[in-house]
């Protein structure tokens, strides 16, 4: 006789199946908030390593937490403030909470407009950062100095519907750059930049910068040892099973390149344009 879980998810129509898996993630992560919030108020900082990757999207986020991660000695909990994950009614209580709750070392990723859509500002996130550092956790700045190609990157994972790519890819996508959208995302990259500066100010962190860290993969492991040098780890060596989703050049993806390079000049961004990785986008996840 087959189990009755089993025979449940046989017959019931997939609408069912699916909401009764939506309900399942709610149920269990509701927990695990509630959980998290006793370990904030009735526990004291546990000794273990906690690291915070603060970063926006599309600056190689996933592929710094994997190669951490890879030596075995970390757990990867991802995006936890994430709204599809879980919108956590008290970031700070729950992301300290979960620090003491792991009797593991871990790392997450905070981004900054996470912390917006919950009504945050930079200064909450400057005191956020702040009791996050006094807790105990190290904080790693994540950021990519090219605006111009770090929207770009948004652009592709938008039309692309990938932002990530665990096996090697290949495709002959191609997209028209829209300048008022274009312009209205790095409008808003230049916003989340500034409220980033602001939430990092007098804060202690380590800084790493996409194109020079970890744009080419020889440069992983020094970028790694950094790290691993400054939360106080041995280390060792790292690997990531992430691979780049697009490595063409930008005028072979872009339909109306010519176009896209002039009005870059003509509205003042043309300092972008002598960056090697704007020849090559090759962003792999990488968030």
């Amino acid at each position: 006789m087959k189990p009755f879980k089993s025979s449940i998810i046989k017959y019931c129509p997939e609408s069912i199946v699916s909401m009764l898996r939506v309900l399942k993630r709610v149920v269990v992560g509701r927990t695990d908030e509630m959980l998290c919030y006793m370990y904030y108020y009735f526990t004291s900082n546990r000794n273990n390593v906690k690291i915070v990757i603060f970063a926006q999207g599309r600056t190689g986020s996933s592929v710094l937490e994997n190669l951490i991660c890879s030596t075995g000695d970390i757990k990867e909990y991802g995006e936890i403030l994430n709204p599809k994950v879980l919108l956590a009614k008290f970031p700070l209580e729950f992301v300290i909470g979960k620090g003491r709750k792991s009797r593991s070392n871990l790392i997450v990723h905070i981004k900054p407009n996470h912390l917006k859509r919950l009504g945050k500002d930079s200064v909450y996130i400057n005191k956020f950062l702040r009791r996050l550092s006094q807790d105990g956790w190290s904080i790693i700045h994540l950021r990519r100095d090219n605006m111009v190609l770090h929207t770009l990157s948004r652009i592709y994972g938008l039309k692309a519907e990938r932002w990530a790519a665990i096996h090697p890819t290949s495709d002959n996508f191609q997209v028209t750059i829209e300048w008022p959208f274009f312009l209205k995302l790095l409008n808003r990259r230049a916003e989340l930049c500034r409220m980033e500066e602001e939430g990092l100010a007098g804060i202690k962190c380590i800084d790493i910068e996409y194109q020079r860290d970890i744009f080419n993969s020889n440069k992983h492991q020094a970028t790694a040892n950094r790290i691993f040098n400054y939360i106080g780890l041995k280390g060792g060596k790292v690997s990531t099973y992430y691979h780049r989703s697009h490595t063409r050049q930008i005028h072979d993806y872009v339909i109306n390149f010519d176009e896209f390079v002039m009005l870059l000049k003509e509205n003042g961004l043309d300092e972008y344009l002598n960056d090697e990785g704007f020849r090559i986008l090759g962003d792999g996840e990488l968030r």
